[in-house]
């Protein structure tokens, strides 16, 4: 995974973190996860809220 460190403003992995002891390259295969299409279909505003609803839960 690389960094361990935390983003705590979009909650996951800090991907510009620099404590990562090898750098993640999602162009190797098997390294990439492309996740799922729920929620596609909400705008950046409605992503946001959701996120911020989720956090402390």
């Amino acid at each position: 995974m690389g960094s361990q460190t935390l983003d705590t403003v979009k909650v996951g992995v800090d991907v510009k973190a620099t404590d990562a002891p090898w750098p993640f390259d999602a162009t190797i295969r098997g390294n990439l996860n492309s996740g799922h299409e729920y929620g596609a279909k909400l705008g950046d505003e409605q992503r946001w809220q959701l996120i911020e609803y989720l956090k402390p839960l």
